[in-house]
């Protein structure tokens, strides 16, 4: 999006554009690789022995340093450069209003795009989508951003899937108040048809075509301090409805972030990140399994993460992005679905005049406390995925951009039923006004 130097013009929860499969809030905690920007080191599924210790290892450690390197960074933190600084709304001079408007086109292969572990139905696809969006720049205090993305993918030669599609449309608000403080409110509607891995919130299916309508709230508001610190506090309010299998439900989403720029605008974050989500239809289970009738399922999930954003050059060519966390979910029945995961993901970002490169590891391990392989076999379950994706965008002029992309997705478990592998590459043309 084209817009005035030192103005917000981002839209999305968090002040982040959300990617095409990060709306679902569902299953095993997906993520699009638009969240963040990756390097990566990772062995192979294959000679992983233990990646639930492995991951949670990692996260551990990192977690103690980036505590540290958090409460050194105030220490270290220098004041941006006079031309990096916010504008005030009197120093700029021009229309408050700008748009954006980006049309791509695609064509990749899937090799399992049902994430199937014994039937894999690979298939050549087409994908189309639009990206728009208005907004209004804060001249008077006062930001709008509008946004309407859609992406819709038709394969050719799966027999049981035809097409994905994801459409979404987001309004947003900002006030920028006296006192550094910063209000603000999103309001959102997505479709999403598309397949994905949800073994780790139900029972009896592993993956599911995930179809159905959601909107959400997001009303927010942020406080900068002294010595380029802040903190913001989000109150995510959302409804979904879910065709069959699926269940639709009620989620209630806080999140509150402090932070603590230095540098060249890098920064490190703390999130802390609780939801209670109520079903509509579900019930809970026993710890072996069998339901409790009378009663509907409600999850509660703490969520805590710790996110270091570094630029490495002073034109910000070069920007990596690492997150570490862990979460404890909890039932209301008798904690057949309690499980705690730890996860992590390193992002890698090259920007150039001509060129962008991404690239993004993500691992995610799931111990579950009381969920065991059946009702005659008391080992208990565990589940541990990981991601890998890699883009190239060449821009050759105002208006035309071609990009390659490839993604790997593993799924590994004691559960033969839980596993799958995905690999999927694409490549095509961007045009944009």
């Amino acid at each position: 999006m084209r817009k005035a130097k030192g103005v917000d013009a981002d839209i999305g929860h968090g002040g982040k554009r959300i990617g095409r499969r990060g709306m679902a809030e569902h299953g095993s905690n997906s993520q699009s690789w638009k969240d963040v920007v990756p390097p990566f080191s990772v062995q192979p599924p294959s000679v992983i022995r233990n990646p639930q210790s492995a991951i949670r290892n990692i996260s551990v450690a990192g977690l103690c340093c980036l505590w540290l390197a958090l409460s050194l960074s105030a220490a270290i933190a220098a004041p941006l450069p006079a031309s990096d600084a916010a504008l005030k709304p009197a120093d700029i001079s021009l229309s408050p209003w700008d748009w954006d408007l980006n049309l791509h086109g695609a064509f990749g292969y899937k090799d399992n795009v049902l994430l199937n572990r014994r039937f894999a139905d690979g298939s050549g696809f087409f994908q189309g989508g639009l990206d728009a969006s208005l907004l209004r720049l804060p001249l008077d205090g006062t930001q709008l951003s509008l946004l309407v993305s859609a992406e819709d993918t038709r394969y050719w030669q799966s027999p049981k899937l035809d097409d994905e599609q994801f459409i979404l449309s987001m309004l947003q608000w900002k006030q920028y108040g006296p006192g550094e403080w910063v209000w603000s409110c999103s309001l959102d509607h997505h479709y999403q048809n598309q397949v994905m891995d949800v073994s780790a919130t139900e029972t009896n299916l592993n993956t599911a075509r995930f179809q159905g309508n959601g909107l959400r709230l997001y009303p927010g508001v942020r406080r900068d301090f002294e010595q380029r610190r802040w903190a913001e506090l989000e109150l995510g309010a959302s409804r979904q409805w879910l065709h069959a299998p699926l269940d639709g439900f009620w989620q209630f989403r806080p999140k509150f972030t402090v932070g603590q720029g230095y540098g060249n605008r890098s920064e490190l974050s703390l999130i802390y990140e609780p939801f209670w989500r109520w079903y509509d239809h579900r019930e809970p289970l026993t710890r072996e399994g069998f339901r409790i009738p009378g009663e509907t399922l409600v999850f509660t999930e703490h969520e805590f993460q710790v996110q270091w954003q570094h630029y490495w050059d002073p034109p910000r060519h070069w920007r990596t992005t690492t997150r570490l966390g862990f979460a404890l979910n909890l039932d209301n029945g008798g904690g057949y679905f309690d499980f705690r995961r730890y996860q992590f993901t390193e992002a890698l970002r090259y920007k150039s005049a001509a060129w962008e490169v991404r690239a993004q590891v993500r691992l995610a391990a799931y111990e579950f406390t009381h969920q065991t392989f059946s009702r005659t076999d008391e080992r208990l379950r565990d589940k541990a995925t990981w991601q890998l994706q890699l883009r190239i965008e060449k821009t050759w002029t105002k208006h035309l951009k071609t990009f390659a992309q490839y993604e790997h997705e593993s799924s590994l478990s004691n559960l033969l039923l839980d596993e799958y592998n995905v690999n999927t590459l694409l490549a095509g043309i961007d045009w944009g006004w």
